[in-house]
């Protein structure tokens, strides 16, 4: 029988090897994208497949009951989004979005008393 610790232990192996590949699947998408000329990628490609990847990552992490880390999250959707508008031809205000994201998100902590690194 597996005692908590140990369990918790193996939790944050898996979420921290699960992150790691995450990274090399965007770098290696990165990498690749660098090689092709932009008439072939459209310029929307790298945010939208970092955006997979991090929301990838949220799946795996919900699938093997790991806490969810809601930059992960947030940051995914934004770059999922933003590279959806970009394929689409929208120009989306990234930066702007991201600053409204983390002043939401240090009203959020202020006003709920979390403490940094707490997730969800």
């Amino acid at each position: 029988m597996v005692t908590e610790p140990v369990a918790e232990e193996r939790k944050n192996i898996l979420g921290k090897r699960l992150e790691s590949i995450a990274l090399f699947m965007f770098l290696i998408m990165m990498g690749g994208l660098a090689l092709v000329p932009q008439t072939v990628a459209p310029q929307g490609l790298w945010a939208f497949g970092g955006g997979l990847a991090l929301l990838g990552v949220s799946i795996a992490r919900l699938h093997y009951g790991i806490k969810l880390r809601a930059g992960t999250v947030v940051m995914g959707m934004i770059l999922l989004g933003a590279g959806l508008g970009a394929l689409f031809g929208k120009n989306l205000p990234l930066l702007e979005i991201l600053i409204l994201v983390a002043i939401a998100s240090f009203v959020h902590r202020s006003v709920s008393g979390a403490r940094k690194g707490s997730g969800w």
